[in-house]
This record gives structure tokens, C-alpha cells and sequence, in this order.
């Protein structure tokens, strides 16, 4: 709280005094540094640089971001779309540190100036884990992993999500698609493909539950190394196994479960008494038609897990699987499965 007060008291004061004595910010690093700073608010920049890429302007606002970098390093400028330079472009740009939509600390350009042309670097191959660790932040990057879901962006529709899995890690990435088809990236989910883009750290706003995101220029940057199985239905069954770890449980990949239906809720959950003798929680995470008790089907999805084992399965398809049972287990009350 007095951090907060201290930022608030200083900016009204050199607002009130119409100058700020303070040093001009002149390089990337600087600028980055004073965004985590106490004193960092209303800090003037001007840094020169090459604009290694340009953000599309999301619906709701009238500006969109350029990622710039100097011999200091990448960072990210918010700016109007009438200032915003292009990609491979040498510019100034001059603004200052202020707060964003969401209460968020940004650098936002004033004035941008082409000044030549620069150099883009080419996309560096990282591991999820070097992108987790902030070491390639705002930087093009290529990485490898299998696709394991996709969906719109709720708040945005002309975004899509897609999320990769990397042995135990799940990296979430996106696309701005406007006015483009989908049906071609829901038929990655269980692909192996090699992806381009700039990976982007969450500063904030309403995708600020997000540590990174992979920032995907168009459906060119997706390179299929290995095409999604025939039938996902084929997909190994899901082992029970009680020593297997959540974190190894994330890796399974995409499996299948056999069973009886004994509950359904919710209109996309149901639990099923597999054939080895356990219960299993299905969720449907697309469109599939919800089954009914006692209908005996084939789950394909991928494992989720609570602290012993694999208990729980979201599920992407679901088909009659052998002759339905006589028997079942009605909905719980309101809607829970019965105890």
C-alpha cells in the first residue's frame, strides 16, 4: 500500500510541476527494469531499435504492441495502430511508462519514427522449459510438442487457443484467425508439430493467468512433423496403475477408457465403472452427445489426476462401445453423481 501511495503521490507531483528531472530512459533493459519499479511511473523513454514484430489489434482496443530490440535486449510498446512501425524496421520510439487497462505497468509509445531498416534475427529451437525459465521473453522462437487441445479465445472469438504438451509440460499458444476457417487447427489435436512464434510473458490483463503465451503470426508457422492417428479412438488404454504421479499422468498423452456410464451431470460430465474395476470422471470438452446411463461406451481423451491416480479423463470422444447394461446409477442430487 505505500509502495502504491509513494508511485501515486510522485506522479501527481511532476504532473503538478510539468517537468520530470528524472534520467530519460534510452535503452530496452532500462525501460524493462522501470516497470518494476517504485519510481518507475510516468519515466520517459526514447529508445532506437528494430521491430522484430507487430501484434494484431485485439476487438476491444485501439492499439496494438510492437516487440523492439536493442543491443540491451527485447522488450514490448504499446501504441496506437497509426504508430506503429513494421516488422524489420529500424525506429525511434518515444513515450513513457504508464498503466494499462487493467492496472498493469506498460510502455506506451507517444511518437515512432522509421529511421532505416534493421535486422531481424531468425527464430531461436527452446525447449518448453527455456521458455518457462523467461531467458527467450518477447523473442521468436520455435519449439516442437503434441497439440492436445483448441479453442476460441472468449473474449476475443477471432482468437484461438491452442494448447501443446511436451512430455510433462503444457504450453498454451495462439492465433489470430479473422474471418478464417478453424476446422484445419481442431484437426491438429494429437499431432506433433513444430510451431513459430514470439513468446510472450504475461504482463497483465485478461489473459494475466497466463505465465507465458506462444504468440503465433498465422497457420503457416504450424509445421506437422507426425499427422494425428486415423481413429483417436485407437489411442492406448489408460493404464491402472496407483504408482503412476500426477506429473506423469500429464504426460500420458491422449488415452482411451472402456466402460458402463453409472452417473451423468452437467450435460457434459458422467462417471463410468471401467472394465478393470474402477471409476473414471469424463469430461467433454467438445461436442459429443452426452451418454446415458447404463449405456456401455469408449472414452478418448486425456488424463487428469487427483493426489493418488488417474481419476479423471476430458474427454474429446465418446462411442457405444458393446451391448448397453440393464442396470446403472441414476444423477446424484442436483446433478452431483449418487454416493
Amino acid at each position: 500500500m505505500k509502495t502504491a501511495l509513494y508511485c501515486l503521490v510522485l506522479a501527481f507531483a511532476l504532473a503538478a510541476s510539468g517537468k520530470d528531472e528524472r534520467p530519460v530512459l534510452r535503452t530496452v533493459a532500462d525501460a524493462q527494469s522501470a516497470l518494476q519499479s517504485d519510481d518507475g511511473l510516468e519515466r520517459r523513454f526514447i529508445l532506437s531499435g528494430t521491430v522484430v514484430s507487430r501484434g494484431k489489434k485485439p476487438a476491444n482496443r485501439t492499439e496494438r504492441h510492437v516487440i523492439l530490440r536493442d543491443t540491451t535486449g527485447y522488450g514490448i510498446i504499446r501504441c496506437s495502430n497509426a504508430k506503429c512501425p513494421p516488422p524489420g524496421s529500424l525506429a525511434d520510439i518515444s513515450g513513457k511508462v504508464d498503466v494499462g487497462k487493467y492496472g498493469e505497468r506498460i510502455l506506451r509509445a507517444e511518437d515512432a519514427a522509421v529511421i532505416g531498416t534493421g535486422t531481424v534475427p531468425p527464430p531461436v529451437d527452446v525447449s518448453f522449459d527455456q521458455m518457462i525459465s523467461g531467458k527467450v521473453d518477447y523473442q521468436s522462437i520455435r519449439t516442437t510438442g503434441f497439440v492436445v487441445d483448441v479453442f476460441p479465445d472468449e473474449i476475443d472469438p477471432r482468437y484461438e487457443f491452442i494448447i501443446l504438451r511436451s512430455d510433462d509440460k503444457m504450453l498454451p499458444a495462439g492465433i489470430f484467425l479473422e474471418g478464417s476457417d478453424r476446422t484445419h487447427l481442431r484437426n491438429l489435436i494429437d499431432a506433433k508439430v513444430r510451431v513459430t512464434g514470439t513468446c510472450l510473458p504475461s504482463s497483465g490483463g485478461y489473459r494475466s493467468g497466463l505465465d507465458i503465451l506462444l504468440d503465433i503470426a498465422d497457420p503457416s508457422s504450424i509445421e506437422i512433423l507426425s499427422p494425428p492417428p486415423a481413429s483417436i479412438f485407437d489411442a492406448p488404454p489408460l493404464a491402472n496403475d496407483r504408482r503412476t504421479s500426477p506429473r506423469q499422468v500429464v504426460g500420458l498423452g491422449r488415452r482411451r477408457v472402456d466402460g458402463i456410464v453409472i452417473a451423468a451431470w452437467r450435460g457434459d460430465r458422467f462417471m463410468m465403472n471401467c472394465n478393470d474395476g474402477r471409476n473414471v470422471i469424463v469430461t467433454l470438452s467438445q461436442k459429443s452427445e452426452l451418454p446415458a446411463v447404463g449405456d456401455r461406451v469408449r472414452a478418448v481423451g486425456f488424463p487428469g489426476t487427483d493426489q493418488r491416480q488417474p481419476v479423471e479423463c476430458k474427454g474429446e470422444k465418446v462411442r457405444p462401445h458393446g451391448p448397453a447394461s440393464q442396470g446403472g446409477t441414476a444423477a446424484g442430487p442436483e446433478g452431483s453423481p449418487a454416493a
